[in-house]
């Protein structure tokens, strides 16, 4: 008899296993929906007792998303709408061409046309970059042909712009290349035989003017210039239009202003070489009644 019970036992345990196997099968065909809540956060609140999962956004609520913003992120945007590349890459160029002064990028221009005839010249192969041995050569080239000191570290400076502007290794930076610009300054050295304008010296220049002019408008003429440089420190490039200036660079009659009771003179300068950004500066010259070549009595 304890055989039969024993055995009764373990085919109920069996059928157990079987209908638990059969339940287990049934909820994974048909799983049992739990109640659940969403709160404003976008967060799904399920029953009591399990861990909260955040929910994710539909393509409804990304697209809402990205156009919900504030009024002036929407003005931005359709400010940028109409901005093309080529609209960027003019700016970049305008922006680097604003960097340096204009005279400067001509002289750097004249720079890298007569290193190109160097280089033409000999026969030598026109690399960019140029090789160190090439900036080398351009040196003693310079000093062969006569060229000024002064202008053959610009035209070499004019070089290492471009090199930098581009991204390359600035070899005008070399060791080699600095001792000879030095050596060049050394052996250019000579005694300058200027001299500076006096009131005297000036004196004498106005006197001479009406015999070596054309006219008494001529003569008027430079002398109105040369007692207005002289009393305003002006550069001479201030004063006159050269072929490589542009049109309006120097002082014009709408920038000259006199006072009514002839007091003083007034200059609206909007160009010169201490002013590369074009702020402007403005110059007054008094009425000196000790000097009879007084530009406002000239003018």
């Amino acid at each position: 008899m304890p055989k039969i019970k024993k055995s009764k036992r373990i085919a109920e345990q069996r059928a157990g296993l079987q209908e638990s196997h059969q339940e287990a099968h049934v909820n994974e065909q048909h799983p049992k929906e739990h109640p659940v809540s969403s709160n404003r956060d976008g967060v799904l609140d399920k029953s009591p007792g399990q861990a909260p999962e955040v929910a994710v956004l539909n393509s409804e609520a990304v697209s809402t998303l990205h156009t919900t913003s504030t009024r002036g992120r929407q003005v931005s945007r359709e400010f940028t709408r109409g901005i093309s590349s080529n609209d960027v890459r003019d700016e970049v160029n305008k922006l680097l061409q604003f960097s340096t002064a204009q005279n400067m990028q001509d002289t750097y221009r004249q720079g890298l046309t007569c290193f190109d005839e160097f280089r033409s010249q000999f026969k030598v192969e026109k690399l960019w970059p140029p090789p160190l041995q090439h900036v080398v050569q351009f040196i003693g080239y310079m000093s062969v042909k006569g060229l000024g000191e002064s202008t053959a570290r610009t035209y070499v400076a004019g070089i290492a712009y471009h090199l930098k502007i581009n991204g390359h290794v600035d070899v005008t930076q070399n060791f080699i290349v600095k001792k000879l610009l030095e050596g060049y300054r050394r052996k250019s050295k000579t005694k300058d035989i200027r001299l500076p304008i006096t009131s005297n010296i000036l004196e004498n220049i106005l006197k001479v003017l009406p015999i070596v002019c054309t006219n008494n408008y001529e003569a008027k003429l430079f002398a109105a210039a040369f007692s207005v440089a002289f009393f305003g420190y002006f550069r001479v490039g201030e004063l006159t239009e050269g072929r490589k200036q542009l049109q309006g660079h120097a002082v014009q009659f709408k920038n000259l202003e006199i006072s009514n009771k002839h007091t003083f003179l007034k200059f609206s300068l909007q160009h010169s070489k201490a002013d590369q950004r074009g702020k402007g500066e403005t110059i007054m010259i008094e009425n000196n009644h000790s000097s009879t070549y007084i530009s406002l009595l000239i003018l």
